[in-house]
């Protein structure tokens, strides 16, 4: 009998708005011009070592009819040959919930379903797995999905959304508590990250 062990994946998720890029407010875009000027070069150190790239976001710009759901997919296809044209990297894959939250579906976040679909498509390794957010209800998916929260937290962006103000006092109490990692920049992320592999590997 022939037995084929599949090795599991280390994976870094995004939140699409405020994390990746800025948020352009309830918009189908996904273009280079947006991105934070650290995404780039960190995604092409996690991508050289080893990590795969997904992105998990709440588009409900769509059920709100502010834009298409082929446009969202549009961009993102043309993004991703943009990316392996002029840096030689791309995303794994984008799952994406386009539902309002009166809905009550069970992918929007915080809720798992999302995370349970890219799981039944890629063999990830959840102890590896680690999700990168802006505020509180990401922590919470990240916690309801068993992998590990971090929070970018940019000092010097100014956040559209207000509310995202009023998380950052409860943010700072689960970091205390360990509960959360929590950077400035994406980039100060993967730094950490990969040095850590590197050490843990002797």
């Amino acid at each position: 009998m022939i037995y084929i062990v599949m090795q599991k994946l280390k994976a870094i998720i995004f939140d699409k708005d405020d994390t990746l890029m800025q948020d352009q407010v309830y918009s189908p875009a996904f273009e280079v011009k947006y991105f934070f000027e650290d995404v780039i070069p960190s995604c092409i150190k996690l991508k050289q070592n080893g990590f795969n790239l997904f992105i998990i976001s709440n588009q409900s710009g769509i059920s709100k009819g502010n834009f298409e759901e082929k446009t969202l997919l549009s961009n993102y296809i043309n993004l991703n040959l943009y990316l392996t044209k002029n840096y030689n990297f791309n995303f794994d894959g984008f799952f994406y919930c386009p539902h309002l939250p009166e809905y009550y579906c069970n992918c929007r976040k915080p809720s798992k379903g999302l995370f349970e679909r890219l799981r039944a498509m890629f063999n990830i390794d959840q102890k590896s797995t680690f999700y990168l957010g802006d505020r509180l209800s990401d922590i919470y998916f990240a916690q309801n999905c068993s992998i590990i929260p971090v929070i970018i937290h940019r000092y010097d962006y100014l956040y559209k959304d207000k509310r995202i103000y009023e998380d950052f006092s409860k943010i700072e109490m689960l970091e205390e508590e360990g509960k959360v990692l929590v950077f400035n920049s994406i980039i100060d992320f993967a730094n950490m990250i990969v040095e850590f592999e590197k050490k843990a590997r002797g």
